[in-house]
């Protein structure tokens, strides 16, 4: 059986890395960061510490709107992970089954066999 290296991994993984950083993870930190800053109408940013997040939570004129949105997401996340992660799981449990050929190649992998060694 042939071992596989290292390389392997990091050569699949970090493109989706790459791209949850980019896209995901520093936008995500990016923007509590931001919050940290109150911007005058002349766009100078200074520094307001927890001000912002405090004003979110207590204030009525940004605090209803922000529970509203928090329990609009909580309801999104809790039906995805109750339909999807069951879907998933029988998806995953029905081709694994014996005699299921569904997604598995049935021909060679490489049209250019002779120079392949897969």
């Amino acid at each position: 059986m042939k071992r596989h290296t290292t390389w392997h991994l990091v050569v699949f993984l970090a493109p989706a890395c790459l791209i949850y950083t980019a896209f995901s993870a520093y936008p995500l930190l990016d923007t509590l960061r931001q919050g940290f800053y109150a911007t005058s109408d002349s766009g100078q940013q200074s520094w307001a510490g927890l001000a912002n997040y405090l004003k979110l939570l207590t204030d009525p004129q940004w605090s209803d709107g922000f529970w509203n949105a928090m329990a609009n997401n909580l309801k999104f996340f809790l039906i995805h992970l109750c339909v999807q992660n069951p879907i998933g799981l029988m998806l995953a449990a029905l081709l694994s089954l014996k005699g299921v050929k569904a997604g598995r190649p049935t021909g060679p992998r490489c049209s250019c066999r002779p120079c392949c060694r897969w």
